[in-house]
């Protein structure tokens, strides 16, 4: 486990084991441990699974414009923008995605 005394080194490698300290004194640590851990956090991941099937089930509960409305939010529509589009007045919006938000909020409450 030392590359270092490894029968298949080659001489004059310029390789070094991960395992190598580097520093001095109480810095020193081996190089491994300087390495960043991109891994992905598996517990992260499938709570995220669950929040996005809760999200996408209770999305599809909403009245159409409800869901139309989040639908023009997530593509970054001011109410304004929805207001011209879906024919509506913007205090309607309004008051209608905050309707819808307050019906996610309710049930992802255990997410948020």
């Amino acid at each position: 486990m030392d590359c270092g005394s490894c029968e298949f080194q080659c001489a004059n490698s310029r390789y070094i084991s991960i395992d190598a300290e580097v520093g001095e004194g109480a810095n020193a640590c081996a190089i491994i441990n300087t390495i960043p851990d991109d891994s992905v956090d598996i517990e992260e991941t499938m709570v995220l699974a669950d929040l996005f099937t809760v999200l996408h089930e209770e999305l599809e509960k909403l009245d159409p414009d409800g869901k139309r409305i989040c639908e023009l939010i997530m593509q970054d529509k001011t109410e304004r923008e929805i207001a011209a589009e879906m024919g509506l007045r913007q205090s309607t919006v309004n008051y209608k995605k905050n309707k819808a938000f307050s019906v996610l909020r309710e049930a992802l409450k255990d997410f948020i």
